[in-house]
């Protein structure tokens, strides 16, 4: 009986090793790789999109020539009177909208002594072409520089770091998201990440594969202003959560029985 016992004993004592083995076994290092198949035969990536003007868009907008008065009314972040008392002036979003350009409904922007200027619908470099004619009336050298201010992007779920964030770059993508937020958790799921995008015929939602390279080829890879990225949680994340628990207890079950299996010898 006590041989019995102790066989069982022992079979039990491995059965929860092998239990406490698995549930403690971490996510291969595949799971959490981006663009698994790199050398592989190449994707087709799309092109960027130029960005276009909309209305209600906030924009930075420069003007750089040798007239002082007029670098000090378009750059009072660099210009030595006036607004240029205050530091970092676009740094905050409250500073955008403040020093910023807001293209209202008619598409125009109002621009200090110059008046308006019918931008939407433009890209960027069609913007700066547009309002460089406006100048001419005023200046005779000078540069244009338009920027978006308020290209916002939300990144949610299985990431470091959620939160807003904000790009000044018309270029920007899901792996630039992603590096915004720190990088994904260890529960990430790169194989479901969700871009939710609104448009004028309403909401648009894809699903991005970002271990592998048909990713890029994705309309959803370079993301527009207001678009919202989720990086959903791996299948078995409450599992691996609770991990340490269950393993502290199976660790003490175990202990017992091979307390006993050794008394009943």
């Amino acid at each position: 009986m006590k041989h019995n016992f102790s066989r069982l004993t022992r079979l039990m004592y491995l059965f929860l090793v092998i239990s406490i083995a698995c549930l403690s076994s971490c996510r291969s290092h595949k799971d959490l790789t981006i663009l698994q198949d790199v050398g592989s035969k190449e994707a087709n990536p799309l092109l960027p999109p130029d960005y276009v003007i909309k209305n209600n868009d906030n924009l930075f907008i420069s003007i750089v020539s040798n007239n002082r008065e007029m670098n000090d009314l378009y750059n009072p972040s660099v210009s030595g009177t006036g607004r240029a008392n205050v530091n970092n002036l676009y740094n905050e979003v409250v500073g955008q909208y403040i020093f910023g350009y807001t293209v209202d409904d008619n598409g125009d922007v109002t621009l200090p002594l110059m008046g308006k200027v019918n931008i939407r619908g433009l890209s960027f470099h069609d913007a700066e072409a547009a309002i460089g004619a406006k100048a001419k009336e005023f200046l005779k050298e000078f540069t244009v520089k338009v920027r978006l201010l308020n290209f916002r992007i939300t990144v949610m779920g299985e990431v470091v770091r959620p939160g807003v964030y904000y790009n000044y770059n018309p270029v920007f993508t899901v792996m630039d998201a992603i590096s915004s937020a720190s990088g994904i958790s260890n529960y990430a799921d790169l194989r479901k990440v969700l871009v939710l995008r609104t448009t004028a015929q309403g909401s648009q939602s894809f699903y991005l594969d970002l271990t592998t390279k048909q990713s890029l080829a994705s309309p959803a890879y370079y993301l527009r202003p207001n678009d919202l990225v989720f990086i959903e949680p791996a299948r078995y994340k409450n599992v691996q959560l609770r991990t340490p628990v269950i393993s502290i207890a199976l660790s003490t079950v175990a202990a017992a029985l091979l307390l006993i299996s050794i008394l009943t010898k």
